[in-house]
């Protein structure tokens, strides 16, 4: 969550252990009993967002990660098959040219028709690849190293789009926490009243704190 997000839910959370702690003052037929439990179900909710949120983070940086590793492998390969293409349009000319590496730093799609036409490309003429220095089994470790590359891609979208989902969702949990805290808030005036120390409880749970701001760097003279 970001700051203002968990300030909120840790707020959700204090209005709730303050309405456990006042549970005689709220009986659960009343309206104020009533929304205490429905701010327990939202915070139930909250949690379970948060979790999911977390995880979705957590699977795509572990895509991310898989996916660097794999793009390196798969980058060796071309450049290997590239290199000893080079070598062979020596006697075969305009060769080379099948094998060029995309141009930059290449997004995920160019790398990955590159990586598919040179495996395409390489099938009819495996020996004299071979025949160059390149492993026999060259071409599976090229197949190997794009499925392996797309398997990481895929983690890493599944990540990020669980994690939004889970954002979204923890936004709109948060929004109707608030609008619960906001209905308590006149119940709980009227009803402690007369009892200055729990409204002071009160108020220090319905608190939302403010990140603190960020002090401007001054530039150098």
């Amino acid at each position: 969550m970001r700051d203002v997000e968990r300030f909120k839910a840790e707020m959700l959370g204090r209005c709730e252990s303050f309405g456990d702690a006042e549970a005689p003052s709220f009986p659960a037929a009343s309206l104020g009993g009533g929304l205490f439990a429905d701010l327990r179900a939202i915070n139930a909710e909250l949690d379970a967002h948060a979790a999911k949120q977390s995880s979705g983070r957590n699977t795509a940086e572990q895509g991310t990660t898989t996916k660097g590793a794999s793009r390196d492998n798969l980058r060796d390969d071309l450049e290997a098959m590239s290199r000893t293409a080079r070598a062979i349009g020596e006697v075969t000319p305009g060769l080379e040219d099948k094998f060029r590496l995309p141009r930059g730093r290449a997004n995920d799609q160019e790398l990955l028709a590159a990586a598919r036409a040179f495996l395409a490309d390489a099938l009819p003429m495996k020996a004299t690849f071979i025949e160059y220095g390149m492993p026999t089994d060259f071409l599976e470790d090229l197949e190997d190293d794009i499925q392996a590359f797309v398997a990481a891609a895929d983690i890493q979208e599944t990540g990020k789009r669980d994690s939004a989902v889970a954002t979204a969702a923890i936004d709109d949990v948060i929004s109707r926490g608030m609008q619960i805290v906001r209905r308590l808030d006149a119940i709980v005036y009227n009803i402690l009243r007369d009892q200055p120390a729990k409204l002071a409880g009160w108020n220090r749970a319905r608190h939302v704190e403010r990140a603190p701001k960020r002090k401007r760097e001054t530039p150098p003279k």
